[in-house]
């Protein structure tokens, strides 16, 4: 029986390069992973555990130890469990594999950043209600008031996974304006300013909203890079 599996919520498909795309049905977030990627989400749905499918990647990969290609392993597995596009089966025990790894663990939400963004969420909510230029004069306001010092990554990194889990039952749309305008609200409440920004991509014209942190985007390991993607507009 195999230590993972595919969700419900998570849909799958390959594009023409053979890299692996994934809607979250929950959040409305896509998420792309590279073909390397796509073989180890195969293999562990498959049955074969991640000492393996570190070995197999290993051989093929002469220059970097079977130990590096592990933590890389479970660098992708921990961060597609974390967001709910791999589940781990308990029979298994498998989640005695996800070990912390420098730099990457640390970004986990503390109980406060959970507390603040559990109180940003309806606040968020309540304001995409409200027309844009109130929206925006709000998060302004907010910043000005509450926010101490300039967040850095890993503040933005802590919130965006507080403001993803405490959204996780939310029955809504909870997609990149709901997550991206919660989590700088939740930095406000721990005195941080974060950056409110939008932008458009032309090849296929589409809209999204993300948050910054000294003038760069933060995102996940999983998300593709918005320098490369998206046209920055505007930033609050």
């Amino acid at each position: 029986m195999t230590g993972f599996a595919v969700p419900e919520r998570a849909r799958m498909g390959r594009d023409e390069s053979g890299r692996l795309v994934v809607l979250n049905r929950a959040t409305g977030r896509w998420h792309i992973i590279n073909r390397t990627g796509a073989e180890v989400v195969d293999r562990l749905v498959d049955g074969v555990d991640i000492d393996r499918v570190a070995a197999l990647l290993a051989q093929r990969h002469t220059g970097v130890s079977v130990e590096q290609v592990r933590e890389d392993v479970v660098r992708l597995v921990d961060g597609l469990v974390r967001r709910g596009l791999l589940e781990l089966r308990p029979e298994r025990g498998t989640s005695a594999v996800l070990m912390s790894l420098p730099g990457y663990e640390e970004a986990a939400p503390t109980a406060t950043h959970r507390i603040a963004a559990v109180v940003a969420l309806p606040v968020a909510l309540v304001l995409l209600r409200l027309p844009f230029r109130a929206q925006v004069r709000a998060v302004a306001v907010g910043k000005s008031l509450l926010g101490a010092r300039d967040a850095d990554d890993l503040d933005v990194r802590r919130c965006l996974s507080a403001v993803r889990w405490a959204g996780t039952h939310y029955p809504g749309r909870f997609a990149c304006l709901e997550q991206s305008l919660t989590a700088v609200l939740t930095a406000a409440l721990l005195r941080r300013r974060a950056d409110w920004c939008f932008g458009f991509s032309s090849d296929p014209t589409t809209m999204h909203a993300w948050v910054e942190a000294g003038g760069h985007p933060v995102t996940g390991v999983l998300d593709a890079p918005l320098e490369k993607t998206y046209r920055k507009v505007y930033a609050v």
